[in-house]
């Protein structure tokens, strides 16, 4: 089963202590990466699984929230692994041999 987060989630647009606005996700998960980026940089491996559903998130108001993620993560260049849940499964088979 691969990692999931309920934290980075666009659910948490239901959550009554929520995301409000695609603002409030944006910025939360950008902490996250800052956070995430400067352990990193200390030597320790790390992920973050941003959850999106089309149901959610592809409604007016949260659309901009994943626009402005997916920019923020394609800024980051090498510095980050982008990859799609069957891509993550692939790359944990070829380690496990």
């Amino acid at each position: 089963m691969l990692p999931s987060a309920l934290d980075s989630n666009d659910s948490k647009f239901f959550h009554p202590n929520g995301f409000v606005r695609a603002g409030g996700m944006v910025e939360y998960v950008r902490d996250a990466i800052e956070t995430l980026a400067a352990e990193a940089a200390r030597g320790h491996a790390r992920v973050l699984n941003i959850g999106y559903h089309l149901r959610i998130s592809g409604r007016p108001g949260r659309f901009p929230a994943f626009e402005r993620v997916m920019a923020m993560l394609a800024g980051l260049g090498d510095r980050a692994w982008i990859a799609r849940r069957d891509q993550i499964a692939r790359a944990f088979i070829a380690a496990a041999g």
